[in-house]
Formats: C-alpha cells, structure tokens, sequence
C-alpha cells in the first residue's frame, strides 16, 4: 500500500477501501472533490491536493455504509447509501498520507468470524489503526479486554501492505491459548511482572512463533488468550500499517480477566447491523497521557483495583437500570 501518487484499492474483504492524498503547494480557493465510496476501492483511487488550499470531499456510496477516515488531518466522515456527506479539510502538511475506510462492520468480515466462533452475531468492541512500524511487545489481549466470560473474545489484525520481514511481522503463538493466564491474578503480580512473564515464554519457545508473510488485505484471526506481538523491525525504512479489531459474541458481557463491565451493556450502538463499543478514545495528546497514567497504575495492584471499583461505581450510577 505505498505509492507516491497512486492509491491502493481493496484492502480486505470487510467493505474496506484505502487510498492515498499528496498535498504539494498552497492555493487559498477552496476545491470541492467528488469521491465514490464502494467495496473494496474509493473512485477516483489518487487524490492530489495542495497545501493549504481548502478542500471539501463529497463523499458518496451506492453499496453499503462506509468510513473516510484520514487521521494525519485528524478528519473523518461516515458515508452513507443515498446521502451525499462533505467533509472539509485544509491540508497544513506536504506528502503522501493514506485514507481508510474504518467501518469494521462488513458482511465478510462478520460471516468469517462467526464461521470461526460459531456465534450469529459478534459486538465490535475496539480498533486501532498501527502506522509506520510501532512494536507489540507479546502479549495476550484477555488482560485488558475480554468476553465474560472469560476466553471467547476473537481478533484480527488487517494487513494494509504487504508486510515485509524486514518491518518486523506479526505473530501468534499456536497452542499458547492453553497455558492459563501467567499468574496474572496472583496477588502482587504487577503489569510488569506479568510481561516479564509473558515476554520470558515467548523466548524460551521461539521455535513455536507464527509469522506468516501477509500480504495486502490479509486478515488474521487470534482468541484473546493466544500469545502474539511483533517481531523486531530490522529496517525502519519498512512499515507495518494495519488495523487491528477486537469481537465478542453479542449474547456475552464484556470485561477482562479482572472484571466484568456490566455497565457497556447499557453503552452500544449500532451501525450497520453490528454492534459496537468504542473501548478506547481517539488519539490525543491528553488521552496519550491517561494512558501513561493508567500503564503505571497497573504496577500497583491494590491501587488498581480500587481505581477500577471506583470507575464501576461511578459509571454504574450514570447508566439506568445497570447493575
């Protein structure tokens, strides 16, 4: 999915498309682009636009419903069968930037996953968008979110390019499903320690990694309790862009292997026929250092569980009727 003035089309079977916007030299007159949102591809597939120079995309789909999500401009729209939605942007930046489709909810991609779980129908519980070649340390995803019960969350991670070794792949560990949780409820057992763990067991079986060579529009599928991460990146030239979602069955809460998160029931939405609950904010500065925040938090266990009891509680009370 690179090109300097060219777009890549049909990224993934999920109604999914990407293109990319070149901003070159500024001219102030403000430029209306019409762009056809389908499967698989936006038409046209290159957008060229100058620097500083408004633009407003009129965006359109005669399929199903669909994102433009262009984040380096931190501008996004939904589009919609039989409605025209413009969107605004004033490019500040010269280069080439990538636009997604961000909508998770294709028929594809929910008829895969319930081919897997065997569940009808799956809640979309969170996404992220992975740029460049930013590292995943192993890991497994039922620390931080899960079905609740606990073990029957399932993942994917989307490749947007074809991802080269030397970006450093992708990997799951087969079998590691099985193991437990690293202790990870054992009183005192920090963050840290936990990943110590994890990362300690990813080392002494390296024979066990899968890294698969995945090409643009590969989708791999994980449980929440498979040990995965990324290997190391050998050459910085090489991204890894992809998007990651995370699904639970719809009949099933939601939470980690800490708690349940009774209130979220109270919290969906819905679009397109799915589910979905936004488990963590958009990008920011201010959201960047919550996380921070929050990360060290983890390391003190008592400390933790009493942010997460307050955290209930306090949500518990502004939804009617949660318990």
């Amino acid at each position: 999915m690179r090109a300097r003035l060219a777009v890549s089309t049909a990224i993934m079977a999920v109604a999914a498309a990407s293109t990319y916007v070149v901003a070159q030299a500024a001219q102030p007159k403000e430029r209306v682009i019409k762009v056809v949102a389908s499967r698989f591809k936006y038409t046209p597939g290159t957008l060229k636009v100058k620097k500083g120079q408004p633009v407003v995309f009129e965006l359109t789909t005669a399929d199903v419903p669909m994102g433009f999500n262009l984040p380096d401009f931190n501008a996004r729209g939904d589009i919609l069968p039989g409605k025209v939605t413009r969107l605004r942007v004033v490019p500040d930046k010269s280069g080439t930037f990538v636009v997604l489709c961000d909508i998770f909810c294709g028929s594809e991609m929910m008829q895969a996953i319930s081919a897997v779980t065997g569940a009808p129908r799956h809640n979309l519980m969170q996404t992220m968008l992975f740029d460049l070649n930013t590292a995943t340390w192993p890991h497994q995803d039922w620390y931080y979110l899960d079905s609740v019960p606990n073990g029957s969350l399932i993942a994917a991670w989307i490749a947007l390019e074809d991802i080269r070794e030397e970006a450093g792949r992708f990997y799951v560990m087969p079998g590691s499903h099985e193991i437990g949780d690293f202790g990870a409820k054992e009183p005192g057992v920090t963050l840290e320690r936990w990943i110590k763990r994890v990362g300690d067991y990813v080392q002494q079986h390296r024979s066990y990694q899968f890294a698969p060579a995945l090409r643009r529009g590969d989708v791999l599928l994980w449980n929440s309790r498979t040990v995965h991460g990324s290997l190391p990146t050998r050459d910085e030239r090489y991204s890894r862009k992809s998007l990651t979602a995370h699904y639970i069955p719809s009949h099933l809460g939601f939470g980690n292997i800490f708690a349940a998160r009774r209130w979220v029931d109270m919290r969906y939405k819905e679009y397109a026929g799915v589910r979905f609950y936004r488990n963590q904010p958009e990008y920011s500065l201010l959201n960047h250092m919550v996380y921070g925040v929050k990360a060290r938090v983890y390391n003190y266990p008592m400390l933790r569980e009493l942010l997460r009891k307050l955290r209930d509680w306090n949500r518990s009370k502004r939804v009617p009727n949660s318990a």
